[in-house]
């Protein structure tokens, strides 16, 4: 994008209608082209998502969609699975985590970089206490609890609840109601133009 810009800017000093009209206009233009492509980091109803990552290695798919299958089938361990920007391969696991790794390490064999981390929640776990913030959502906000985001965070191993202030008075409420699978902090919310 920003390639674009200086090609466009160096055209209009050559033409000599290079102005302070034009280089606003290309600016802006170039500013709603980053909107257009940040879009597809919200989900529905402007919630953030997490960035675009990194694809690993083609060949690499078919272990990890086999791992999952595997995992997924023991849900009191799994813990979700996220591809980073450095494309490394995280897997949480509740229990078994050394026997889990040196079982699956061959089918990642280097330099595919594959870290399994030790987490407190099962997955299942957490999508549960998500199920019952949404099914209680606008009752909570009935009551007052600010709520703007909720859902599962795979590195954080948590269900991250976003609310619009008090965080301390509404944490403390959130956290007696859904359990210490709820993490709670300040967030904002984003008013798109």
């Amino acid at each position: 994008m920003q390639n674009a810009i200086t090609d466009a800017l160096a055209a209009l000093e050559v033409s000599g209608a290079a102005d302070s009209t034009s280089a606003e206009r290309l600016t802006v233009a170039a500013t709603i082209g980053e909107v257009e492509q940040l879009k597809g980091t919200f989900g529905i109803a402007g919630v953030p998502t997490p960035p675009r990552q990194r694809v690993p290695s083609d060949e690499l798919w078919p272990a990890i969609h086999a791992l999952d299958g595997e995992l997924q089938t023991d849900r009191d361990v799994y813990a979700g699975r996220y591809v980073d920007d450095e494309t490394v391969i995280h897997i949480g696991l509740v229990d078994r985590v050394s026997a889990i790794t040196a079982r699956v390490r061959p089918d990642f064999p280097f330099p595919s970089r594959l870290y399994v981390f030790a987490a407190e929640f099962a997955l299942e776990q957490l999508e549960e206490t998500e199920r019952r913030v949404r099914a209680e959502y606008f009752g909570l906000l009935d009551q007052g609890v600010p709520l703007l985001t909720y859902g599962v965070v795979v590195l954080r191993n948590r269900v991250e609840i976003q609310v619009e202030r008090d965080v301390e008075r509404h944490g403390a409420f959130l956290r007696e109601r859904f359990g210490s699978t709820v993490v709670v902090e300040r967030g904002e919310l984003a008013m798109l133009a």
